[in-house]
């Protein structure tokens, strides 16, 4: 059963019907090519957190650059500022782990675009 469970993917609509996130932070990926990092960028991991439900999830929109950069991003919020984002075509897709050894989720959007208001 976990098999078919993993190769499902999920609409994260579905699972969190409130569209809005609050940006906490955002970090790079990079590819990996026969189990070795490079240094090419695959996207950006954005760190968010649901504005009606809190919960908080990480989402990887594979792009070349980021919505805004992290150092950008670290330097509005120690101003006081906040950014708010939401995800196009954003999917659960569940993985089995090694590492726990139980099923996760791995999230991935299309896009990601900022908001004005919560």
């Amino acid at each position: 059963m976990a098999s078919l469970i993993v190769r499902m993917l999920i609409e994260l609509l579905a699972v969190i019907p409130y569209t809005k996130y609050y940006l906490n932070s955002i970090s790079v990926r990079f590819r990996y090519l026969n189990g070795q990092k490079t240094d090419q960028v695959a996207g950006y991991v954005y760190t968010v957190t649901n504005t009606e439900t809190f919960d908080q999830i990480h989402v990887l929109v594979e792009q070349d650059k980021p919505l805004i950069t992290p150092e950008a991003l670290t330097e509005l919020q120690q101003a006081g500022g906040k950014v708010f984002v939401e995800f196009d075509n954003a999917v659960i897709k569940p993985y089995y782990s090694e590492r726990t050894k139980s099923i996760e989720d791995s999230i991935k959007a299309d896009a990601v675009r900022r908001v004005t208001d919560k």
